[in-house]
């Protein structure tokens, strides 16, 4: 699950004895002892890009970011967030970030302003934004392991308050791929939503030759799912559109987490909100970088494990699915090419050129540049669209 955690998103003490004091649903933490207390979500994040965000109410010393689940802080020994190798922090306190020692970073802040918490666990790279402003990257090449939960130490006197996304953001992320951690789904709609993976699981189930599909929607049990949400047709790419913004990993198939998970972030939890979301995504694959997207997850999503390459009839099912003879002007004389240059497969740096060599020459090859960095394939098309002699002619 990329999401793990109730919908509604609090924090609690690490340590039962702190004075820290919580209020307004456990989202304000204002620390009235003497120890370097730490607070933690009771949400984790797993993959996907994720935000919030935390205001100063009073500020002093304080280290706020994110943790694992193995992060032990220690207000005894003065140890919080980014004081052990389990724990990630910036400190405006002292213009340091945190990670089992410091160095500097970010700006100074003061009473008042907003501190905007980002970690992208794809790609694992973590940032710090001050009232809007990006402070750049604290960190990165991080392990995941089981996720991460915002947390935040505060020395004496120190108040924050937080924001999971509840409430609208006083400085949203500038990328509308990161997420809010706070879910809008009551435990009657997630309910609903785990009965509609129940529901869709078992057909996969009753439908399979063994009887057993795991605890995941695939088979039979995927294709009437996607029939729910309107897709009827195999050359209809609308399944894959969902199993994309559902970070799915597993061909055609949708685990629990990966379900639930999503679709709980999405704050959707019937088939009448899911097959609005789908008319959205469709919408959104008409701006080239949305479809670029896609059309770059495509390719890792489909191609078979431990392989680099699809083969040149898969590519050829997904791109009549894309109707990329509709986005490319110069698509049926590139198709006529490859038919007759007997193209057995595509690489992956391949598959990605070729579509910004598309966006390059969207309807003339007039301008082209032979002593370019295209692929082979690119080359070799372009010389035959110019002199009708393919590669093993010249």
């Amino acid at each position: 699950m990329s999401r793990q955690g109730p919908p509604t998103v609090a924090v609690a003490k690490c340590d039962a004895s702190s004075r820290i004091e919580l209020s307004d649903n456990n989202l304000i933490a204002n620390n009235r002892g003497s120890s370097f207390d730490t607070v933690k979500a009771n949400v984790k994040v797993r993959r996907g890009k994720w935000y919030y965000e935390i205001k100063l109410n009073r500020q002093g010393t304080i280290q706020l970011g994110w943790c694992n689940d193995s992060f032990r802080p220690d207000a005894s020994a003065g140890n919080g967030v980014g004081d052990d190798s389990n724990s990630w922090a910036y400190d405006g306190s002292r213009q340091q970030k945190w990670h089992a020692g410091s160095t500097y970073y970010g700006q100074y802040w003061s009473n008042g302003d907003v501190i905007g918490c980002a970690v992208d666990l794809d790609n694992k790279k973590m940032h710090f934004f001050r009232n809007g402003s990006d402070l750049g990257e604290a960190f990165d090449g991080f392990s995941v392991g089981e996720g991460f939960y915002p947390a935040v130490t505060l020395s004496a006197n120190c108040s924050v308050t937080f924001n999971f996304g509840k409430t609208n953001f006083r400085y949203p992320h500038p990328n509308t791929e990161f997420k809010m951690i706070h879910c809008n789904l009551s435990a009657e709609e997630l309910a609903s939503l785990t009965r509609v993976f129940e529901q869709y699981k078992n057909v996969g189930i009753n439908l399979s030759e063994s009887g057993e599909t795991g605890d995941s929607i695939k088979g039979s049990g995927l294709l009437e799912y996607g029939n729910a949400l309107g897709v009827t047709e195999d050359t209809d790419p609308g399944l894959l559109i969902v199993l994309w913004k559902l970070d799915a990993s597993t061909q055609w198939e949708l685990s629990r987490d990966e379900f639930v998970g999503g679709w709980t972030t999405l704050g959707t939890g019937n088939i009448d909100g899911m097959k609005n979301k789908l008319v959205e995504w469709r919408r959104e694959l008409d701006t080239t970088e949305h479809f670029r997207k896609f059309y770059f997850w495509v390719f890792d999503y489909l191609r078979e494990e431990h392989k680099t390459i699809l083969t040149m009839e898969e590519c050829t099912t997904i791109w009549s699915m894309l109707d990329m003879d509709k986005k490319w002007k110069l698509w049926p004389k590139f198709a006529e090419y490859l038919e007759l240059s007997k193209t057995r497969a595509l690489s992956k740096d391949t598959w990605r050129q070729l579509y910004d060599f598309m966006r390059v020459h969207p309807n003339t090859l007039d301008n082209y540049d032979d002593a370019g960095s295209w692929p082979v394939l690119v080359d070799e098309f372009v010389i035959w669209s110019q002199t009708g002699q393919l590669g093993d002619e010249f």
